[in-house]
């Protein structure tokens, strides 16, 4: 959101993921976000100071809920990593590029609001694991797959490819094996 805070006279590498999250996260109500947060609405989350250590939180009061750094940072670990999200820091080593940046982010927006089709990024993994024959769910059995389950079958199904992939391509001889690296070819690995 690098056009956008800038526009609002903040500077993206000085505002950390936790406040931008405190300044997002409370116009989002509960049907923005119940797929993924459930019951939680967001929306009626208030920005404190916890008493204790100074620090921002946000709280509801109603249900007497404390999100702080620390919980902030496990709730979008989780989602990364059911996502496989690597973030991107990017940090800029002087003023040109800086401007450099916040423009490319803009010109990214604006392309987006052209685009009019919105694609799903569910869909086309749903689709290719129906068609991958170790995939153990009918479709009519994937609606009782949790989000996390289908994920993390889908990665491991890209790594089961990808390492009997390059062992065929070792045993025919089409793939120097001193330029693989050992962990690829191990289908077992952790995602």
């Amino acid at each position: 959101m690098k056009s956008q805070l800038y526009d609002s006279g903040i500077d993206y590498e000085k505002i950390s993921d936790f406040e931008l999250f405190c300044m997002l996260s409370r116009s989002l109500t509960k049907d923005d976000t119940k797929l993924l947060l459930g019951d939680l609405d967001l929306s009626k989350f208030e920005l404190c100071v916890n008493t204790q250590n100074g620090l921002k939180v946000l709280y509801d009061r109603e249900h007497d809920i404390k999100i702080d750094e620390i919980i902030y940072y496990k709730i979008v670990g989780y989602f990364r990593k059911l996502h496989n999200i690597k973030p991107k820091v990017e940090k800029a080593k002087n003023k040109t590029t800086k401007r450099i940046l916040i423009q490319l982010d803009r010109e990214r927006i604006e392309k987006q609001k052209k685009e009019k089709n919105i694609t799903s990024t569910l869909k086309p993994l749903v689709s290719a694991m129906m068609r991958y024959p170790g995939f153990k769910y009918k479709s009519s059995e994937l609606k009782e797959c949790t989000l996390y389950e289908f994920m993390d079958t889908v990665a491991g199904a890209n790594i089961y490819v990808s390492a009997t992939s390059l062992l065929k391509g070792i045993y025919g001889g089409m793939v120097d094996s001193s330029k693989v690296d050992k962990k690829q070819l191990d289908w077992m690995r952790n995602i």
